[in-house]
């Protein structure tokens, strides 16, 4: 798996106890995390499910609602992430 250009090396995207991404602050799965894992699992999207439906659960028992973290954690997997192109005018 190769790593995004615009980010350093080594960062990690884990989730923090908030489920925000310790790399960048957004909501985590963020976006180079989702990519990470859709790269990583493209041949087999039923086990990124699988796997993103546990930290869903571990959400749900921190506070999170059933609808928030299904979107969250869930919505992504069947909907490959798309990365963002900048257009030079």
């Amino acid at each position: 798996m190769g790593h995004d250009e615009a980010e350093p090396q080594g960062s990690l995207h884990r989730p923090n106890q908030d489920w925000y991404c310790t790399d960048d602050g957004e909501e985590w799965p963020c976006p180079i995390h989702k990519r990470r894992m859709w790269t990583y699992y493209q041949d087999d999207h039923l086990r990124l499910e699988g796997i993103m439906n546990r930290f869903r659960d571990r959400a749900m028992v921190s506070g999170m609602s059933h609808e928030i973290a299904t979107a969250r954690f869930v919505g992504w997997v069947r909907n490959p992430p798309v990365r963002q192109v900048k257009r030079s005018i």
